[in-house]
C-alpha cells in the first residue's frame, strides 16, 4: 500500500481503526518508516519513508475475535 492509498484508507475510517485494520496497515506498507504510540494522547503517530505523517487511533473490536 503506498502513501496516498494509507491516506485514503484511514481516511475512509475516520483515522480509527480497529486491530485487523491495523494490522492490515502494518503487513502492507513497507514505506513505514517507523510507529509511535502516545499513551497520553491514545493515539499512533506514524511517519512513512517519503516523507508523510498520519495520526490515528485504534480500537479493540472483540466481535472480530469471534470470527476466528
Amino acid at each position: 500500500m503506498y502513501s496516498w492509498e494509507l491516506k485514503n484508507y484511514l481516511k475512509e475510517r475516520s483515522y480509527n481503526l480497529n486491530q485487523k485494520e491495523y494490522d492490515y496497515i502494518c503487513k502492507t506498507c513497507p514505506q513505514i518508516n517507523h510507529i509511535k504510540y502516545e499513551s497520553y494522547e491514545k493515539i499512533f503517530k506514524m511517519w512513512s519513508s517519503d516523507g508523510e505523517y498520519f495520526e490515528f487511533a485504534v480500537h479493540y473490536d472483540k466481535n472480530l475475535e469471534k470470527e476466528n
